[in-house]
């Protein structure tokens, strides 16, 4: 009986553990961008424009995204043609009110990527206010 009740609780806490770990990764059939905040400012969101396809990432609370925190955004081959080279455009949430679009402020910027299966693009966003907010690639 211990022995059920002990492989029981070990196979629910990998069940939880292997859910808490839900940065994606590369592979066939997507690709990865990440962008970190680097910014002196308060950022709540951050939103990745590619061919029409726009996710958002934000905490589920609504708390703003701590700087050198780095969200993580999967492009899935089924959603978009992950092929050839096009232009991403980004945009900074500004509070915690996702409903208002007067809070997603682009940055002016538009940034000229490379689309492929399997592979990850790494990003920052740096600026000392959302007027100076510049996004940058990283290696």
């Amino acid at each position: 009986m211990r022995r059920i009740l002990f492989l029981s609780i070990t196979v629910l806490l990998l069940l939880i553990l292997s859910a808490c770990a839900g940065t994606p990764e590369p592979n066939n059939e997507n690709m990865i961008i990440n962008i970190k905040n680097n910014a002196n400012f308060d950022i709540y969101g951050v939103e990745v424009n590619i061919l029409e396809y726009s996710p958002t990432g934000i905490n589920a609370d609504g708390s703003k995204i701590k700087k050198r925190d780095s969200l993580s955004f999967e492009f899935l081959a089924e959603d978009i043609e992950l092929d050839g080279e096009t232009t991403m455009e980004v945009s900074i949430l500004i509070n915690n009110n996702t409903k208002n679009n007067d809070n997603l402020i682009p940055i002016n910027k538009k940034t000229t990527i490379e689309l492929d299966n399997n592979k990850e693009l790494f990003f920052e966003i740096t600026g000392d206010s959302i007027e100076e907010a510049d996004l940058k690639r990283v290696n």
